[in-house]
């Protein structure tokens, strides 16, 4: 890789095809438990978030994980993806990562909602 961000609105060449936002999730196994939190429609999911115009995906998961949980993470390889029908006519591209934990940024969650599986205690 060169480090040039990719291009993420090349021409389209196909006007058949359909366009999704992209998530990117973060699978993060702590004390060998995997961290999830409690998103706006009372789901639990993985961590991570929507893909910013010209961010490197990787930087996104490890951005992310930061402001959710106040955690510095590494990040290795995609593990899986797929589309996600959130409702009926809105469809997200989901792409996990495996993360590692690199340090504890803060002792308490930054999460301003529910997160579980793991908590730091002092």
């Amino acid at each position: 890789m060169s480090g040039e961000p990719l291009d993420l609105f090349p021409e389209r060449t196909d006007g058949n095809a359909e366009l999704f936002p992209v998530s990117l999730k973060g699978i993060l196994p702590i004390d060998g438990k995997i961290v999830l939190l409690k998103n706006e429609r009372d789901e639990w999911e993985l961590p991570g978030g929507k893909l910013e115009a010209e961010e490197a995906p990787i930087d996104c998961v490890v951005r992310e994980i930061y402001e959710e949980l106040g955690l510095r993470v590494s990040v290795d390889c995609i593990l899986d993806a797929w589309v996600y029908d959130i409702r009926s006519k809105v469809k997200v591209l989901i792409v996990t990562y495996g993360c590692r934990l690199v340090v504890h940024a803060l002792n308490q969650p930054r999460a301003q909602g529910s997160w579980a599986i793991y908590t730091r205690r002092g």
